[in-house]
C-alpha cells in the first residue's frame, strides 16, 4: 500500500493541468479554443461516460483501499441516469499484544471490514455556457438511491473490548451538487457533495466467556457524502 499523500496528489494533479489544456476542435461553441464539455444542452451531441477511482491508504497498522466504478448514460443532452458500484476494505492490528491464552505476539488483535454498495443516480447538468466555455467546468445536481452492506470482524483469539462481528444493511437517498472539472479532451475530475437520509439495520454479535449474543437494531438518520472520481466521457 502507499501513503495517503500520493493518491491525494494524483487527484489534485488534474486541477493544475486543466488550466493548460483547451480543445481547439470543440464543436459546441464558436469560440476558438473553447472547452469541449459533456452533457451540454447546447451541443450537437449526446453523452455517455465512465467513472472510476482506486484509493489505497495506510496509517501505521491501519490500511485498506476504496474503489468505485460506474457508468452514466445521457437520456437527453443535459440529463442522465447511471449506476455506480462501490467497494471499500479496511484492516487493522496492534503491536505487542497478548492473546486470550496470555501468549505475547508482536502483531495481533486483528480486525477487518468490507463494505459494498450500489448507487442509482439521476443527474441534471446546468447550461452554464460561459463557465463551460471559459473554464470547462460543468455544474450539476444529483438525486441518488443507495443500498449497501457492511461486514466487520474482530479476531476472537484476542481479548474483545467491543463486538465480535457486526453486520449492517444501509438504505439511503439523497441530493448532491457537484461539477466536472476538465482534464484533457475526454477526461475530467468529478466532484460532488450533499446530504442524504438513511436507515441502518444492524446485527451486532458479542462474545463473552465463549457465549455469543446478538443485538439487532434499526436506526434512521442523516449523513453527508463527499465523492471524488475520475471521469471519461464520449459523444454518442
Amino acid at each position: 500500500m502507499v501513503r495517503p499523500l500520493l493518491p491525494l496528489l494524483v487527484f489534485l494533479l488534474p486541477l493544475s493541468l486543466a488550466a493548460q489544456y483547451r480543445d481547439p476542435d470543440s464543436s459546441d461553441s464558436s469560440a476558438k479554443g473553447a472547452w469541449l464539455t459533456p452533457y451540454n444542452p447546447h451541443a450537437n451531441y449526446h453523452t455517455w461516460s465512465l467513472k472510476a477511482k482506486v484509493l489505497p491508504f495506510e496509517l501505521g497498522d491501519f490500511g485498506g483501499f476504496s474503489t468505485l466504478f460506474g457508468v452514466e448514460y445521457g437520456i437527453t443532452k443535459s440529463q442522465s441516469i447511471g449506476v455506480d458500484a462501490f467497494f471499500e476494505y479496511q484492516e487493522n492490528s496492534d503491536d505487542h499484544v497478548q492473546d486470550t491464552a496470555g501468549v505475547a505476539h508482536e502483531v495481533g488483535n486483528y480486525w477487518h471490514s468490507s463494505e459494498r454498495a450500489v448507487f442509482l443516480n439521476y443527474r441534471y447538468y446546468f447550461s452554464a455556457q460561459r463557465l463551460r466555455r471559459k473554464e470547462g467546468i460543468v455544474p450539476y445536481t444529483v438525486v441518488f438511491l443507495r443500498y449497501g452492506k457492511l461486514d466487520q470482524y474482530y479476531d476472537p483469539l484476542y481479548p474483545l473490548t467491543s463486538y465480535y462481528q457486526n453486520h449492517e444493511w444501509d438504505y439511503s437517498a439523497g441530493v448532491l451538487v457537484g461539477a466536472t472539472l476538465p482534464w484533457g479532451r475526454r477526461m475530467g475530475l468529478d466532484v460532488n457533495t450533499g446530504v442524504f437520509e438513511k436507515e441502518k439495520v444492524k446485527d451486532t454479535e458479542y462474545l463473552v466467556h465463549g457465549a455469543e449474543s446478538l443485538v439487532r437494531s434499526r436506526r434512521p438518520g442523516l449523513g453527508v457524502r463527499v465523492s471524488v472520481n475520475l471521469e471519461w466521457w464520449w459523444r454518442r
